[in-house]
């Protein structure tokens, strides 16, 4: 497997900063089933996978959110 092709998780800090939307409102549409769900790196530790947030961000119908 390259480098590539690993696995690349964001901190919640980087997903603010790549999508523009605050973590309330991030959580918020979790919820909701509208933004990708995160996954556990420890007992109190989460992250989203790089993919989930660009393919999210790749759909015309959440640029409302944005």
């Amino acid at each position: 497997m390259s480098s590539n092709d690993q696995l690349k998780l964001l901190r919640i800090g980087k997903v603010i900063e790549i999508t523009g939307i605050g973590k309330t409102t991030i959580y918020s549409l979790i919820k909701q089933g509208r933004f990708p769900e995160p996954v556990r790196i420890g007992p109190r530790m989460v992250a989203w996978r790089s993919d989930d947030v660009n393919t999210w961000l790749s759909d015309p119908r959440n640029y409302d959110l944005i």
